[in-house]
């Protein structure tokens, strides 16, 4: 049976993932709108948003928060999924 801490890392790498993917939807979906300045706009503000995502992911499941124990939790509570 997998520990918690198995489990948590397993969710970081999954959640890291389907943030890049978002990123990469994200970016292909703002270089082909022209006519909608603002929607745009905004796709570019989530694109940023995203990627700061998936970097706090990618810190925590790599064991780059070693500092700061915290942090893993802190990524699960960006993405939604964790209890605050």
């Amino acid at each position: 049976m997998a520990s918690a801490e198995e489990r948590l890392m397993e969710w970081l790498r999954d959640a890291h993932a389907a943030e890049e993917q978002a990123e990469t939807m994200l970016s292909g979906m703002a270089r082909r709108i022209e006519n909608y300045p603002e929607l745009k706009a905004r796709i570019e503000q989530h694109i940023g948003e995203t990627q700061r995502q998936a970097d706090a992911f990618a810190n925590a499941s790599s064991g780059e928060d070693r500092i700061h124990p915290q942090s893993r939790m802190q990524a699960a509570r960006c993405s939604g999924l964790a209890r605050q």
